[in-house]
């Protein structure tokens, strides 16, 4: 990378030529920003993932659950950095926006953002960091999203296991534990996040700040005991089905 050269490279995914002229406006403006390249439609994205090998793919697009998954793998595959991707759409739907994210999307805006949350978020997220909107801000502030519940000490270095991609006989042995034991603490530690599965429930646990190592010890209390211990963040525990349950059982292996 030169001197000159901007650090943040974004590729842009968009349909409409009007919005594709203003983000172009909009990036254009940013001496830390390039538009290195803008597409109407995924056909061609993998292939041009490849070519131009951006920090930020901002996509401004409803796509399905298979083709964010297989954008995410051209991503990581086709460069020692790679991108990550920025959903910037009309979708306002929870449901759809924690989809995604968990998918492994970096980021969720939506179109009626203004410019400069579009770039904090860009920046955000060049900088290694999640970034969602009001929308989610919103959702965890809800009912199905409060935290009332406290994960067990052993479950969390579990999920935290989990959230880095080990198999269950992987965390059995970094953990010297049965695996058996492992699906136990998957399955009670998906329960309490309120996660379907182990995507899921490491991407929720990320947002909980559960995967920060600090969280394992209480805080330094001080001499005649007038420290207070550090309250865990306190997860959800829903109430399932006994199927759902089923379900989640069945994904903790």
């Amino acid at each position: 990378m030169t001197a000159n050269m901007p650090s943040i490279r974004v590729l842009v995914v968009e349909n409409q030529p009007i919005m594709l002229d203003a983000l172009k406006h909009i990036l254009d403006e940013q001496e830390d920003m390039a538009l290195i390249g803008a597409l109407f439609n995924t056909d061609t994205l993998i292939e041009a993932v490849v070519k131009t090998k951006p920090h930020i793919i901002l996509l401004n697009l409803e796509v399905s659950l298979p083709v964010i998954k297989a954008i995410l793998k051209a991503a990581r595959e086709t460069s020692s950095l790679p991108a990550q991707v920025i959903m910037f759409c009309v979708q306002d739907s929870v449901s759809y926006v924690w989809m995604v994210l968990t998918a492994g999307v970096s980021a969720y805006l939506n179109t009626t953002e203004t410019a400069d949350e579009l770039l904090k978020g860009i920046r955000a997220v060049a900088r290694g960091e999640s970034y969602v909107n009001k929308i989610m801000h919103e959702a965890e502030a809800a009912e199905d999203f409060k935290l009332e519940s406290d994960l067990t000490p052993r479950q969390i270095e579990v999920i935290r296991q989990v959230a880095r991609g080990k198999t269950n006989e992987e965390i059995a042995a970094n953990l010297f534990i049965r695996v058996s034991t492992v699906k136990k603490h998957v399955s009670g530690a998906l329960t309490k996040l309120g996660a379907d599965n182990r995507t899921e429930a490491g991407y929720r646990a990320k947002q909980l700040g559960l995967l920060n190592e600090r969280l394992d010890g209480a805080a330094a209390g001080s001499a005649g005991g007038a420290g207070k211990r550090r309250r865990r963040p306190r997860v959800n525990k829903r109430k399932s089905s006994t199927g759902s349950q089923q379900r989640r059982n069945s994904r903790a292996r």
